[in-house]
């Protein structure tokens, strides 16, 4: 018995290694490719390794200044959308898990509904109705572009983690004297900081990640979010690989460091409710 859990812990750590691996190379391949020349990147045989290695991509980059421009757009878009997302979706996801009304199952079932459309076949309504409030090409009008699927999302999520928070604590506070909103803001919120926090991180990902929706709301190159500004090395009859691998590295990174430390969290309130105890 014993060797059979020895042999099947060994073919599970072999998966998990490999797709490790899968997964860190893309990454990893970015990282050589910002610190070679354009001359290195195409040479034949190709070589992982950059040899010699340069940091002049990363100079081109910091010295062009336009990075710091997007990653302040970016920046902006992403905390006031997550920030109004948090404020609706905490008390619309206590109402549909704790608050028994009629029309609550329909309700969750049209928002799981509207969750499963594409959200490329919801871009051509909405860019009409931004334009005709002039909100194309405005950091207001991409926020309200990013709102529906991220509340959406935030309230499927936090849903499943306010079912499992217990009515005896509830039940508590109010007898203490506290009201729907004190309850809330007293109770609810700070033992479900963990899906909070998830939904926080999804949220803010999503719309830092954002590319689509972006490309056709906005035109003005200052307010490019980072996303298109990475995509503007790519010209007509030029790709500029260093410059672009570059920026992306320092894109990526703050989110990859951030994710790394908030992993925890984020694992407790993806899974909560997934197991009945």
């Amino acid at each position: 018995m014993g060797k059979k859990k020895w042999i099947s812990n060994l073919y599970t750590y072999c998966v998990l290694v490999i797709a490790s691996v899968f997964m860190v190379f893309p990454f990893l391949w970015l990282v050589l490719s910002s610190l070679k020349t354009e001359v290195q990147l195409f040479e034949v045989p190709i070589h992982i390794l950059p040899d010699p290695s340069t940091l002049q991509n990363y100079r081109d980059v910091i010295v062009d200044g336009s990075m710091f421009m997007y990653m302040k757009n970016s920046l902006i878009i992403a905390l006031i959308t997550t920030a109004i997302t948090l404020v609706i979706s905490i008390p619309a996801a206590y109402a549909l898990a704790k608050i028994r009304f009629r029309a609550g199952t329909v309700f969750f079932m049209v928002i799981l509904v509207i969750r499963m459309v594409p959200a490329v076949t919801q871009l051509l309504p909405l860019f009409q109705i931004l334009s005709k409030f002039h909100l194309i090409n405005t950091r207001t009008g991409l926020i309200i572009s990013y709102l529906p699927g991220s509340v959406i999302f935030a309230v499927m999520l936090m849903r499943t983690f306010f079912m499992e928070f217990p009515q005896e604590l509830e039940d508590a506070g109010k007898i203490d004297g506290l009201g729907l909103l004190g309850v809330i803001r007293r109770l609810v919120i700070p033992i479900s900081l963990p899906g909070i926090c998830s939904a926080t991180l999804m949220s803010f990902l999503s719309t830092w990640n954002e590319f689509m929706y972006a490309s056709v709301i906005i035109r003005s190159p200052e307010l490019k979010t980072m996303p298109l500004g990475i995509q503007s090395y790519v010209s007509t009859f030029q790709i500029y690989w260093g410059k672009l691998t570059a920026n992306a590295v320092i894109y990526v990174l703050p989110v990859i460091i951030f994710t790394m430390f908030a992993s925890k969290g984020l694992i407790k309130g993806m899974t909560a409710g997934a197991v009945k105890e």
